[in-house]
């Protein structure tokens, strides 16, 4: 008996959807907000832009960045729908079952640009709000960039690396985290 994918694709297809829809978003806040923020000439935002120069470029960085992951995402999804599709109109034809593509579909390693694409959205709405922040508090000015941007970007950067190494990893586990401490405990 051979599964009926059109359920799953369908959800691929709503998924690829939403991935459009924040890949836009992602471009969007960087363009218009950064945009705002350096054409002022006078008024909080040129306070804003002053004070917090550094931080509104790396909030518009990472929100391109973003969008670049959730566009990877997207596409990454679309083929999955088009193997699903191919695996479903070859039937027993096909190389590999539609089960197959299905389970690999689902798997974690599947979703971490995803994840990765928040990630990075987290990280441009925490640079503008810290910029924010130095513009309404001049001692947070003062404070060295090393501790302000690239400690949290690399502390950051470590956790989306370990992340994605559990999750491709331990891709096809209910709870892909426990079953990576297990191995760590055994070894």
């Amino acid at each position: 008996m051979t599964t009926e994918p059109k359920p799953y694709l369908e959800y691929l297809d709503k998924e690829m959807t939403i991935m459009g829809l924040l890949s836009a978003f992602s471009v969007a806040l960087a363009s218009f907000a950064t945009e705002r923020i350096v054409s002022a000439k006078e008024g909080f935002l040129h306070e804003l832009w002053v004070a917090g120069q550094d931080h509104v470029i790396a909030g518009a960085a990472f929100a391109v960045l973003a969008a670049f992951f959730f566009y990877l995402q997207r596409s990454h999804l679309a083929w999955y729908y088009g193997q699903i599709a191919l695996a479903q109109s070859r039937g027993a034809a096909s190389p590999e079952p539609v089960e197959d593509w299905l389970a690999w579909a689902d798997g974690w390693d599947t979703w971490v640009r995803y994840q990765t694409g928040f990630t990075a959205l987290t990280l441009s709405f925490a640079s503008y709000a810290y910029a924010v922040a130095e513009a309404l508090n001049e001692f947070l000015g003062s404070i060295s960039r090393h501790w302000s941007l690239w400690l949290p970007l690399l502390a950051v950067l470590l956790i989306v690396v370990v992340r994605w190494y559990v999750l491709a990893k331990f891709a096809q586990e209910d709870q892909p985290f426990r079953a990576w401490w297990r191995s760590l405990r055994k070894a």
